[in-house]
């Protein structure tokens, strides 16, 4: 590889790293940030505190396990704003007189929210000192529950980024993300999936679309400390679908 090549991808990720710290000033500026971290902690810690108290039980599980309904609701908030309040107050065209390219600005967008997520899941860390301090803990599984939050953070957001860049209305936006997100979640219930397959029991529909659309079981199996590679294809390529769908919204915005 040249330098002159090296030199350029440099530059090129240099480029979505601007992105990504305006993104997050401008994020932070607006006190969304901070009002969706406390109500993102609030609701994730302090159902799972009282439930640690009630049965002593030394297990993050729990806590990993309910995970994923709380984000959907939250990551909505932090996405909802990434390209809707940029179609509403027309500043697309500040983006295209820069540049960079329509996949740095999408990229750029959801690190700078992703990076917000990365800090939520810092801040619930005293959980693991809470479950230290009254037994011995398996940091294998809270090692796996980690990975598979931010993945599914991850995958939160480009969805919730890709609805933002289809509405100009921030609440529209909040609404849809959360609401398809939640849905594409309940489609892993064992107790959705099931009566879905009863509906069709040659097709056994409901089988195939927890297993191959809903994001549920792989963070099942993250929470129990269980990091197969399967569930880390389905988050990371349907991630990247949805970062895709993104980048063709924007593409088609600013023709």
């Amino acid at each position: 590889m040249t330098t002159s090549s090296l030199q350029g991808r440099a530059s090129w990720w240099r480029g979505v790293y601007l992105v990504a710290r305006r993104e997050s000033q401008a994020t932070l500026d607006s006190n969304v940030a901070v009002a969706t971290l406390i109500v993102a902690l609030v609701a994730s810690i302090a159902p799972f505190v009282h439930g640690f108290f009630l049965s002593g039980l030394v297990d993050a599980t729990p806590f990993f396990l309910a995970l994923p309904w709380t984000l959907a609701l939250c990551l909505a908030a932090l996405s909802m704003r990434l390209w809707s309040e940029d179609v509403r107050l027309r500043t697309l065209e500040t983006w295209r007189a820069l540049p960079l390219s329509p996949l740095q600005l999408v990229l750029g967008k959801w690190l700078s929210a992703l990076l917000l997520h990365v800090v939520y899941l810092l801040l619930t860390t005293p959980v693991l000192w809470l479950l230290a301090a009254h037994g011995p803990v398996e940091w294998s599984r809270i090692a796996g529950g980690y990975v598979g939050s931010l993945l599914l953070g991850g995958w939160l957001l480009a969805l919730g980024a890709w609805i933002s860049s289809t509405t100009r209305d921030q609440t529209t936006a909040y609404v849809l993300s959360a609401l398809l997100a939640l849905a594409l979640l309940a489609l892993g219930d064992l107790r959705v999936w099931t009566v879905v397959d009863g509906w069709l029991p040659q097709v056994q529909a409901g089988s195939w679309l927890a297993a191959h659309l809903s994001p549920l079981s792989a963070c099942q199996s993250f929470a129990r400390g269980l990091v197969g590679l399967d569930a880390v294809v389905l988050l990371v390529g349907q991630t990247a679908l949805y970062l895709w769908l993104n980048l063709r919204s924007l593409r088609a915005m600013t023709r």
